[in-house]
């Protein structure tokens, strides 16, 4: 028979071997356990690292974007109220200024500069001097050329604004586009109205030239507001 030393010892031994290998199991799922955690922080760092590349990739692209678009608006903005303030200015002048002074027509010089000033084919103005020199009976038809000569100017100035309007509407912004569209609204209104004889306008004939006037200035006021802040809305 086995002593009871013997038995004590074989239980101490089998106590012994189950703790090392409680041990050993422990120890390997904590390992586990940490490489899986180890791996999934690793993991998450690479796609944090992805994300925050990815924004910063867009945002450095939106402000080069913006720099760009910026830019044009510069360069296009000031362009365009240029267009604008002549075509108005030019129209205006022509409603209260359409005739032509009679006192011009006393002296071929003095006539013929005149006529430099405006932007008359070579072969109107050598008409227009033909006329001339027939007398006073061709007044009429002298003053009739020197018009229509005026409106083909001005319609080339609308037409050139309007183009320039219609080309680069991309970097304008709504506001803008919209107080363009009113003003061409009136300017178109103001080309059929210049058409007639000047004892014919009326009074709100002349309410348009101030109506394209309020516009014009409220187009200033908006282009100002926008290149002083960098305005930025969603046509890019």
């Amino acid at each position: 028979m086995k002593t009871i030393f013997e038995v004590l010892g074989y239980i101490a031994s089998v106590s012994v071997l189950s703790g090392v290998l409680l041990f050993s199991i422990r120890a390997l799922i904590k390992s586990k356990i940490n490489s899986y955690f180890s791996t999934a922080l690793e993991n998450h760092k690479h796609d944090l690292s992805l994300i925050a590349e990815h924004t910063r990739f867009d945002y450095q692209r939106k402000i080069h974007d913006f720099g760009l678009y910026s830019s044009k608006r510069h360069e296009y903005y000031p362009e365009l109220y240029g267009l604008i303030l002549r075509m108005h200015r030019n129209i205006r002048s022509f409603y209260f200024h359409s005739t032509v002074p009679t006192g011009l027509l006393l002296s071929k010089n003095v006539f013929t500069d005149y006529l430099s000033k405006f932007k008359i084919s070579a072969e109107r103005i050598d008409l227009i001097l033909h006329l001339w020199e027939k007398g006073p009976d061709s007044l009429e038809e002298i003053k009739k050329q020197i018009k229509d000569a005026k409106l083909l100017e001005i319609f080339e100035e609308v037409n050139i604004a309007n183009d320039y309007c219609f080309n680069y509407d991309l970097f304008f912004s709504e506001r803008v586009s919209n107080l363009l569209e009113e003003i061409f609204l009136n300017v178109y209104r103001l080309m059929e109205i210049i058409k007639k004889e000047q004892d014919d306008y009326t009074e709100e004939d002349g309410q348009y030239i101030h109506s394209n006037y309020e516009k014009l200035i409220e187009l200033k006021n908006v282009i100002k507001d926008e290149l002083s802040k960098g305005h930025y809305d969603n046509k890019l």
